[in-house]
Formats: structure tokens, C-alpha cells, sequence
């Protein structure tokens, strides 16, 4: 019991995290938003932090509020150049960014995003998806920019 009540006080922020990505996945970002703010105010470590703005910025482009996604996922990006951040939250990190940056018309620097999410991390399931991505840009071409 005593191994069950540390690994729920250690893993706390990564639980919320995931409970919080799971119901923005089902399109209820209003609650996903409510677990992030629970995960701000229990105090995590500076990695749990970058894991919770990153999302609070996946939430702002769901939201269809880019610019603001895009200060957020900035600042995350910044920020895990100083914190041990994992892969999987950086490559997840620069592929929503290019995503808010293609919705403002910022349709160079999303490519490097892009690229940026294959080169870091090429067999996963973000470099499929900005696979993906970069093809739909090329047939739509400048004209459309919503992904």
C-alpha cells in the first residue's frame, strides 16, 4: 500500500497530465483545462510544469485561439531548453506549434516545425502525423491554412 500512495504522490502531475489529454481528446477541453489548473496548484517539478503548459497550449488551439498557443508552446519550448524534458513532450511541443502557426499564416516556420518533430523523433507518431500535415499543406497550398 505504502508503494501504491508514493507512486500516486510522485506520478501526480503525469496522471493528471494523461486524464487531462484524454478528455481533450473527446472534445471536453473545458474539463481538460480544469485538470490542468488542479496540476498547477499541486506544486509540480519544473518537467511537470513544461508537461502541463504544453497542453494548456494544445487546449488554447483546440479553443481556435493560436496566437495564444503559440506564446504558450514558445515559452515551453524555451523553457525545456533548461529542463530535462522527454522527447515524446518536445517533439508534441513543435508539432502543435507548427499547427498554430499554420493557422496564422506563418506557413515557413510551421514547415520547420515540422521537420523539426521528424528529425528529433522520426519513427513516432508525431513525425506521422507532421508527415501528414506537411502533405495536406502542399495540396492545399497558401490559400487554406486550417489543419
Amino acid at each position: 500500500m505504502f508503494v501504491i500512495v508514493l507512486y500516486l504522490i510522485t506520478m501526480r502531475i503525469r496522471l493528471l497530465v494523461d486524464l487531462g489529454s484524454a478528455l481533450a481528446r473527446r472534445g471536453r477541453v473545458e474539463q481538460a483545462e480544469s485538470v490542468y489548473a488542479l496540476a498547477v496548484r499541486l506544486w509540480p517539478d519544473s518537467a511537470g510544469a513544461l508537461m502541463v503548459a504544453l497542453n494548456q497550449g494544445a487546449c488554447s488551439l483546440r479553443r481556435g485561439k493560436p496566437e495564444e498557443a503559440i506564446a504558450q508552446l514558445e515559452a515551453v519550448l524555451e523553457k525545456a531548453q533548461r529542463v530535462r524534458l522527454g522527447v515524446k513532450y518536445i517533439a508534441a511541443s513543435h508539432y502543435n506549434l507548427a499547427l498554430a502557426l499554420w493557422r496564422t499564416d506563418r506557413t515557413a516556420r510551421a514547415v520547420r516545425e515540422l521537420e523539426t518533430v521528424m528529425d528529433i523523433w522520426p519513427l513516432s507518431p508525431y513525425a506521422k502525423r507532421a508527415e501528414a500535415t506537411l502533405a495536406r499543406m502542399r495540396e492545399e497550398g497558401a490559400g487554406n491554412h486550417h489543419a
